[in-house]
């Protein structure tokens, strides 16, 4: 199991003490002797990557070497065996704390922008308004055996975040056509005896998928109530930009074209084959895709 650290509103806590190993007996000491006094310090102990104090809640704590209140967290990723790291998102502390329940209040922030059987080493950065301070790090690995489509909401030319109120997973009868990877080339005769070949900025991927809508109920039957019909037609009539994901690893930000449906009559259940086309519209590199909260 990833190891993970959740963070509770309104808790009574005066020091958060981050140790890879086990503390030393003379670390110990120093915890039994100085928590009436509130006063621990980096230099007691040897090995600790984090020392926050906390006061009465995160929103008032103040970690240790950084001089300013905490205003938010900074999220970086990379891929295992990658040198960088790329940016997931920033996310002030009050956003932060508008998404929680109150009734079972902690801090969440979902990274859409994966791609499938990797793995991730994800960096979190509290951040001041003059300091960083010191980072937690955890490793996740993506596997997955669906197809899924992820609308997005626009914020600005680099941050989306995903409606995942209305993520559409499909696992039956999926069938994903060869992917066109288009450019802008044009080739013409020279009087040399190799042709000449003008590329244009042009460099996107399009291509179509096919499938069952519904899914395998608990059962064992096929399930595809016809509202479900209807949510998919009011889906696609919304021309939503989408995140694709397949089986192999694609993650492409499309818009869907050419969409179709028909029923099987024939089958029990009568089952709904869809088909649309897709074409690539963004870059996922240098993107932030998330959603905050639970």
């Amino acid at each position: 199991m990833d190891n993970s650290l959740i963070l509770y509103e309104n808790q009574s806590v005066d020091y958060l003490l981050y140790n890879p190993v086990p503390f030393s007996q003379n670390e110990i000491n120093t915890l039994k002797a100085k928590t009436a006094t509130i006063d621990l310090k980096w230099t007691d102990f040897k090995n600790v990557d984090i020392l926050c104090d906390f006061k009465t809640s995160i929103t008032s704590s103040f970690i240790e070497g950084l001089t300013g209140e905490l205003v938010g967290f900074d999220v970086r990723k990379r891929k295992q065996g990658d040198s960088f790291y790329t940016k997931v998102v920033f996310i002030p502390i009050a956003e932060l704390q508008e998404s929680v329940d109150t009734d079972d209040p902690y801090y969440s922030i979902t990274d859409y922008n994966v791609s499938n059987n990797n793995e991730y080493i994800y960096t979190v950065f509290p951040v001041t308004s003059d300091a960083i301070g010191v980072s937690l790090e955890n490793k996740y690995t993506t596997d997955w055996d669906i197809y899924t489509l992820t609308p997005l909401i626009q914020v600005d030319s680099t941050n989306l975040i995903a409606d995942d109120d209305r993520i559409w997973s499909f696992s039956l009868n999926c069938e994903e056509s060869e992917i066109v990877h288009v450019q802008d080339k044009t080739k013409f005769p020279t009087f040399a005896s190799k042709p000449k070949v003008s590329v244009g900025d042009l460099n996107y991927r399009e291509g179509s998928f096919k499938c069952l809508l519904g899914g395998v109920s608990y059962n064992g039957k096929y399930d595809e109530p016809y509202e479900l019909v209807q949510k998919w037609n009011d889906f696609v009539s919304s021309n939503p930009i989408c995140l694709f994901k397949n089986l192999k690893g694609d993650a492409m930000i499309v818009t869907l074209e050419n969409e179709t449906h028909s029923y099987m009559d024939k089958v029990f259940g009568i089952p709904t084959n869809i088909s649309f086309n897709y074409t690539e519209v963004m870059d996922t590199d240098n993107l932030s895709i998330y959603k905050i909260g639970d």
